[in-house]
């Protein structure tokens, strides 16, 4: 599986957009397999052919964006997990 690279927003360097993007960095790749594993299961029944890909980078995008504030005391793999269940 491919590896993200994920950079903060400039404006937002030492905040917990910064926070959130370096943890999503540490991911491991069993992480990204989990990840991968719930957003295909979530987005089987969506319409206009939305598949997993743009279900999981959706919700990365709106936790570095801010969108989605990250909360530090929950894990970054549970976070996502939930986030993308709420898009789906």
């Amino acid at each position: 599986m491919e590896r993200l690279t994920i950079a903060p927003k400039a404006d937002d360097a030492g905040g917990r957009a910064g926070d959130a993007a370096a943890a999503i960095d540490a991911l491991s790749d069993l992480d990204l397999v989990r990840l991968k594993a719930l957003a295909r299961l979530w987005s089987r029944d969506l319409p206009g052919g939305l598949g997993w890909s743009d279900i999981l980078h959706e919700a990365i995008a709106r936790v570095l964006d801010g969108l989605r504030p990250w909360p530090p005391d929950v894990h970054i793999l549970a976070f996502l997990a939930g986030v993308m269940r709420s898009i789906c």
